[in-house]
């Protein structure tokens, strides 16, 4: 199987001195191995942004949302994108 075929068993964050990282442990058989992504910085802008996507969206449909910050192992990067959701009544 390739490395990153199959689903990872567990993720957390670590505090470093240069900052927060995510550690993927895929440990559980022999040769899995732990990776170390930094958890990025978002910029204020950024920050702002989703801020104002929060309240347009509770201000027009009276319902939370959510966004899923997602790592690429294989290019080491992060991602950003808008899941499909279906609010519950509760």
């Amino acid at each position: 199987m390739e490395p990153f075929e199959k689903l990872l068993r567990i993720i957390r964050l670590e505090s470093q001195d240069h900052g927060l990282v995510v550690v993927a442990d895929n440990a559980g058989s022999e040769g899995d191995e732990v990776l170390r992504f930094d958890l990025p910085s978002l910029p204020v802008s950024t920050l702002n942004w989703l801020g104002a996507l929060g309240d347009r969206v509770w201000e027009q449909h009276k319902v939370c949302c959510a966004l899923l910050l997602l790592i690429n192992p294989i290019r080491r990067c992060w991602g950003l994108t808008l899941p499909t959701q279906s609010p519950r009544p509760d």
